[in-house]
C-alpha cells in the first residue's frame, strides 16, 4: 500500500513539476520550485521497493533517482531567494557543490571504487536543513523591507512559504528516522511529501512576485523605475541613509507636509497605501520619508499608517452614529483590508482588543444613572 501512494505522489509531482520548468523563462522562480518538486517526485519513486528491486536487479542504474537529495534544499532555498526579490546568479552555484560530489562517486562506481554513502546522505540531508533555515532567514528580512514600503501585507507576506519551510526541515528529519526506524516514518514521510505538493500546487502556482523597494543608500527620485531584480537587504540605520542628504530643517519640512496630508486627504484610508506613493504626494523621496518615519517618529511606514487607521477605527466606535456597525466594517472603513491585521495592529496600539475597548469607551460613555 505504501508503494502505490509513494509511486501516485511521485506522479503527481512529475505533472506539477514539468509545466513548472517548462515555464522559467517567464519568471526564474517557476525553474527554481520547478526542481524542488522534481527533486520531491524523484526521492518518493526511490523510495519504493519496486525501485529497490531494479537496482538489485540492474546496479548501473545506482543513482538515477538519489541524486535529488543533493539539490534539495539548494533548489528551495533559490526559489526564495527568488520570490523575495534577490538573484541567483553563478555566485549562487555554491549552493549545488553536493551534486558534482554526487556524481564523481557514481563515476567511481564504475570503475568499482564504492563509498558507503550513508553517511554522505546524511551530510546532504543536514546541508539542505541548513539552506531551508537560510531560506527562512531571507523570508524574516523581506518582511522587515515589507513593513518599511507597505501599508498592507496582504498576499506579499509569504507565510506559505514560512511554513513550507517548516515542514522541508520536518521531511529531512524524517528522513534519518524513515531510514533507521521504518514503519510508521515512512508513512510521515510520504505525508510530509504530499503536503509538500499541496503548498505548492495551492500558493505556489498562485503568488506573484512582491517587488519590494530598496530604500536607502542613494537620494533616488521618487519616480525612478525599479526592476523586479533589485536586491533586498537589511543594513543598519547608518548604513541605510548614509547619503541621504537628511537634515533638521528637511526633517521639519516632512513633519509638516506629512502632518497635513494626513490630516485633510487621510491617505491611509486606502487600503494598499505604499511609501512611494505617499512620498510623492508630499514631494520628497521614500528614502528621506522613510528615515523620518525610522529615525524621528521610531517607527516603520506599516506600523505608522496603521496606527492612523487604529486612531479612525477608535473614533469611528466613539461615533453615536456608527452605533450598529461591525468591528470588521469599521475596519475596512478606516483602511484595513483583512480582520488579522486589524487585530495585531489594534492590540499593538491600544494595549487590547477591539471589542474590550468598544465595551470600555461605551461604559464610560453612558450617563450614571
Amino acid at each position: 500500500m505504501y508503494d502505490i501512494f509513494s509511486f501516485c505522489s511521485g506522479v503527481l509531482g512529475l505533472f506539477l513539476a514539468v509545466p513548472l520548468i517548462a515555464l522559467q523563462r517567464q519568471r526564474s522562480a517557476n525553474g527554481w520550485i520547478g526542481l524542488f518538486v522534481l527533486s520531491v517526485s524523484l526521492l518518493s519513486f526511490s523510495s519504493t521497493q519496486l525501485y529497490r528491486e531494479l537496482h538489485s536487479a540492474h546496479p548501473a542504474w545506482f543513482g538515477v533517482l538519489d541524486w535529488p537529495v543533493t539539490v534539495l534544499g539548494a533548489s528551495y532555498l533559490c526559489y526564495v531567494r527568488s520570490m523575495v526579490g534577490l538573484s541567483n546568479g553563478w555566485r549562487q552555484a555554491w549552493h549545488f557543490l553536493l551534486l558534482p560530489v554526487f556524481l564523481a562517486i557514481l563515476v567511481a562506481a564504475r570503475f568499482q571504487v564504492y563509498f558507503d554513502l550513508t553517511l554522505f546522505f546524511i551530510g546532504c540531508e543536514v546541508w539542505a536543513t541548513v539552506q531551508t533555515l537560510a531560506a527562512m532567514v531571507h523570508l524574516q528580512r523581506y518582511r522587515q523591507q515589507l513593513r518599511e514600503n507597505y501599508s498592507s501585507l496582504k498576499n506579499r507576506d509569504l507565510v506559505w512559504l514560512s511554513w513550507l519551510s517548516v515542514v522541508v526541515i520536518l521531511i529531512l528529519l524524517n528522513c534519518v528516522l524513515a531510514s533507521a526506524y521504518g514503519g510508521i516514518w515512512h508513512w510521515l514521510l510520504l505525508g510530509y511529501r504530499i503536503l509538500i505538493l499541496y503548498f505548492v500546487g495551492w500558493f505556489g502556482l498562485r503568488q506573484v512576485v512582491v517587488f519590494v523597494p530598496h530604500v536607502g543608500l542613494t537620494t533616488v527620485a521618487p519616480d525612478t523605475p525599479s526592476g523586479p531584480e533589485a536586491p533586498l537587504a537589511v543594513e543598519s540605520e547608518a548604513e541605510k541613509y548614509a547619503r541621504s542628504g537628511m537634515n533638521e530643517t528637511l526633517q521639519a519640512r516632512i513633519a509638516a507636509k506629512l502632518g497635513e496630508r494626513m490630516g485633510a486627504a487621510r491617505d491611509y484610508l486606502e487600503s494598499d497605501l505604499t511609501l512611494t506613493e505617499l512620498a510623492e504626494r508630499i514631494g520628497t523621496s521614500p528614502q528621506l520619508l522613510s528615515q523620518y518615519l525610522n529615525d524621528t517618529l521610531g517607527l516603520s511606514f506599516f506600523d505608522y499608517v496603521n496606527g492612523l487607521r487604529v486612531a479612525e477605527v477608535q473614533h469611528l466606535m466613539a461615533d453615536p452614529a456608527q452605533p450598529r456597525a461591525t468591528l470588521l466594517d469599521l475596519a475596512l472603513a478606516a483602511g484595513f483590508n483583512s480582520k488579522s491585521t486589524f487585530n495585531a495592529a489594534f492590540r499593538k496600539i491600544g494595549g487590547t482588543t477591539p471589542s474590550e475597548w468598544r465595551r470600555l469607551n461605551i461604559s464610560v460613555s453612558e450617563p450614571i444613572r
